[in-house]
């Protein structure tokens, strides 16, 4: 059974608060987790596991009260504690041990305690006892640690810049690196794919948005058709409550257009085709963002509609209007916040 004291990842930073990887001998920081990322990286394994195998031992993760039980990670000190809670007495009375005479001692001399049903071999005092109904426990919650689930949405919004500042200023001044920039171009690939698969398993946007889909039944052609965004369905519902239209569905069309980022032809399918009564057409895209890739498909669209006589346009909502206006391609171009993969 391990009685010696468990040796801490903190017990080995040098003076400029580096830590030596042991499987490559490279130099990282500890506390601002440049060790764990490089180990994910680059060895691929986690920084438990590098615990075990090349500082702790095999035996790193028992409890030393011999329980055979796997005591907790300290992720500050980079260690597994001693015990798990509470079975550092597992085994230790007053009789064989002096820590726990100590202890027993200093209970009895606690008034607290001696006001207590447990002193009596009872259930503990507190049980059952609110904030509400009880002067000690609304006491005692005043003392404790305010955590970050009881304050106020002023505090928190405070809380929230002071770490963002933080965190600018510390990239700013090289202290903290993005995992991006010492990570492979493989494994930068991975990651793209993972990120593109959980927006379409949640139907977010890149900046967090959801989309909203689902079926509308038309009131001019009684289709069921499928919107893909709350931007879309709101076509439809201006598109049936507008006299001048003699119908609209949902294009079918597919447009080759060359991706400018997967340097690659490709297909694209417009929304709506849109008939008026006074017999003009039109083809229309309905955009909530704007990447680099709906650029490459509106001008490839927009060649292609000429070609035919077809008038094609893209709706969009500009800031705090609730509106969808038609926005040109030179528009397109011009705005800044491309969202580029």
């Amino acid at each position: 059974m391990r009685k010696t004291k468990k040796l801490k990842m903190t017990d080995m930073i040098d003076k400029d608060g580096k830590i030596e990887c042991a499987l490559c001998k490279n130099k990282l920081a500890y506390k601002s987790g440049g060790l764990t990322r490089h180990l994910r990286a680059i060895h691929g394994i986690d920084i438990k596991n590098y615990y075990i195998d090349n500082i702790g031992g095999d035996d790193s993760t028992n409890c030393q009260c011999g329980c055979g039980e796997i005591t907790g990670w300290q992720s500050r000190g980079g260690y597994y504690h001693d015990y798990i809670s509470g079975h550092n007495y597992r085994g230790k009375n007053k009789k064989n041990d002096e820590s726990v005479r100590r202890r027993a001692k200093k209970m009895i001399k606690n008034e607290n305690w001696k006001k207590s049903t447990f002193s009596k071999g009872d259930i503990p005092w507190n049980v059952g006892l609110t904030k509400k109904i009880s002067d000690r426990v609304a006491n005692s919650a005043k003392k404790g640690k305010q955590t970050m689930a009881s304050r106020s949405k002023e505090t928190l919004v405070i809380i929230s810049a002071k770490a963002s500042a933080r965190a600018k200023a510390d990239f700013a001044s090289g202290k903290r690196k993005s995992y991006f920039s010492y990570c492979t171009p493989k494994q930068r690939a991975e990651m793209r794919q993972k990120a593109i698969k959980t927006m379409a398993e949640r139907g977010t946007f890149p900046n967090s948005r959801k989309f909203k889909t689902g079926r509308y039944k038309s009131t001019k052609s009684g289709e069921n058709l499928f919107y893909g965004s709350s931007y879309e369905l709101q076509r439809m519902k201006q598109l049936d409550s507008n006299d001048d239209v003699d119908s609209w569905s949902r294009c079918k069309d597919l447009i080759q257009y060359f991706s400018s980022s997967a340097q690659k032809m490709r297909n694209y399918n417009p929304d709506f085709n849109v008939r008026m009564k006074s017999g003009s057409k039109s083809v229309e895209e309905i955009k909530g963002f704007v990447t680099q890739t709906t650029i490459d498909k509106a001008v490839a669209a927009s060649l292609h509609y000429e070609k035919l006589g077809v008038y094609y346009k893209i709706l969009t909502k500009r800031r705090r209007e609730n509106n969808l206006v038609e926005i040109t391609i030179k528009e397109l171009q011009s705005i800044k916040r491309v969202i580029k993969w």
